[in-house]
């Protein structure tokens, strides 16, 4: 990926210690970020993810890492434990000192996004936004982010602009794209909106991560990219698209086939996993649209459990902060 690139050249040209090595904290830490933040996986029932985790976290502690090193570790410690909000605040406070840690800022943008909080998202990188000058590399990309951050709290025209102004600097950047799909839905111009991804599709119809989704955007006309894209990458991405489309059309009273079939086989490994609620609610329709009571009684039941499990340690943690203040 070209900004995780663009992130160890950076961190060795900031002595951050970049080492080509096994040993090289950082280069663990952006592994298992990825891999946290993919949605694919969780360290409660992927053991390998979770003794990377703890390995990139004892392997942390045997070196003389940077401070700032140290907080990387942490936020992603913090996130694997499911502390989604606390780890935003690792990463927030990274920024404080580096703000342009592109790291620390995609990942807390994506975070924010996931908790539902578009304000801290949007704020998260308006706070260090004046520090990315043209000069850095992938400031048109933090532009990008910017945009749907201004998006999501509707500042549409603002939102627009810099994704245009992030467009002409790189035509290929999807995110941007993303954000001006986005702007056309959220005031009505259809028109406007289906001119500008047909215009535009060549330079991203074959980025990696958000190419489904923005079609996604252009379903109504392009649902048959949707599936096979889903089907070949198996992206959590791919997959709650291809689900929401779905259950949007059968909403519409249209008749889906047996396209459920098909994407059951790709959520129903995740359904005890609940890494994100927003993939939960896609996992579930999936399961509901197939009729696979089996796999939907599963996912109900491990998401009980682990909704139990919350509340025990909320109890605890009332009890302590009960007992910390008796005299």
């Amino acid at each position: 990926i070209l900004w995780c690139s663009c992130i160890l050249c950076c961190w060795e040209e900031g002595g951050g210690g970049g080492d080509s090595s096994p040993g090289f904290s950082m280069g663990h830490a952006i592994a298992n970020g990825l891999a946290l933040m993919s949605g694919e996986s969780s360290p409660r029932f992927n053991k390998e993810l979770d003794n990377a985790v703890k390995s990139m976290v004892e392997l942390s502690k045997s070196q003389p890492l940077t401070e700032r090193e140290k907080l990387h570790v942490s936020a992603l410690e913090i996130l694997a434990s499911g502390h989604l909000s606390k780890a935003c605040g690792v990463w927030d406070q990274i920024l404080q000192s580096y703000p342009t840690d592109l790291l620390a800022l995609r990942f807390a943008h994506d975070t924010y996004f996931f908790l539902g909080y578009h304000t801290q998202m949007r704020d998260s990188i308006a706070r260090v936004y004046r520090h990315w000058t043209p000069d850095i590399p992938l400031s048109s990309y933090v532009k990008g982010l910017y945009s749907f951050g201004l998006m999501e709290t509707n500042f549409y025209d603002h939102a627009e602009k810099l994704a245009n102004e992030a467009l002409a600097v790189n035509c290929t950047d999807a995110y941007s794209v993303h954000t001006i799909a986005h702007v056309h839905e959220m005031k009505v111009n259809l028109k406007g909106g289906l001119a500008f991804m047909e215009q535009t599709e060549t330079n991203w119809r074959d980025c990696d991560m958000l190419a489904g989704h923005n079609y996604w955007h252009w379903a109504l006309y392009f649902i048959d990219k949707i599936s096979p894209r889903c089907q070949s990458s198996g992206s959590m991405l791919d997959v709650v698209d291809n689900c929401s489309m779905l259950y949007r059309f059968q909403l519409e009273g249209v008749n889906v086939g047996d396209r459920w079939q098909n994407v059951i086989q790709l959520t129903r490994k995740h359904a005890k996993n609940h890494v994100w609620l927003f993939n939960d609610a896609h996992i579930l329709m999936s399961s509901l649209g197939a009729k696979d009571h089996k796999t939907t009684k599963e996912f109900l039941t491990t998401l009980q459990e682990l909704a139990n499990q919350f509340l025990l340690f909320a109890k605890h943690c009332s009890m302590v902060v009960f007992r910390s203040r008796e005299p």
